[in-house]
């Protein structure tokens, strides 16, 4: 990562650097660091300078990592974000190139409505299709009827 940003022309190491060049850590002696800085030739690269706290929060696993992405809702074309592991968009590509009896096989292992949802924003074979609306069925809770209350306030049984 390019520590500095020059501020004035200059040579480091051999290599010319022109206004607005980003200059490595490992180009700049770093005794001379403070003096080429207050002399307006390097600035420190504000995007380089995270602290060793800062970087360890902001490492994650793969399997914390979340990717936001975008898919189309089928027929009215309106749009919805979904959130997936790479683990997961793997899954998705996976069942889009697949034949039909493969790409059976990964939506019938997968239990993330999300997952299924990215799967069937580009899939236009009715086999895979059916195969994701019922395991969308599965997974969807069925619907708790509540029962209208009865004269008087009281709620009758359903």
């Amino acid at each position: 990562m390019a520590g500095y940003i020059a501020g004035r022309p200059c040579i480091f190491r051999g290599i010319k650097y022109l206004i607005g060049d980003l200059i490595p850590f490992e180009a700049v002696d770093p005794r001379r660091e403070r003096a080429l800085i207050d002399s307006g030739h390097i600035n420190k690269n504000p995007d380089a300078m995270i602290s060793g706290e800062a970087l360890q929060l902001m490492s994650v696993s793969a399997a914390e990592l979340k990717i936001d992405i975008t898919i189309s809702k089928s027929g009215d074309g309106s749009k919805t974000a979904v959130f997936l592991t790479p683990e997961e968009i793997n899954l998705v590509f996976q069942a889009w190139v697949e034949n039909a009896d493969i790409a059976n096989g990964i939506v019938a292992g997968i239990t993330n409505l999300d997952v299924l949802a990215a799967i069937k924003s580009r899939e236009t074979r009715k086999g895979v299709t059916d195969a994701i609306d019922k395991k969308i069925a599965e997974l969807t809770p069925a619907p708790v009827e509540v029962a209208a209350p009865k004269e008087g306030g009281e709620v009758g049984e359903a």
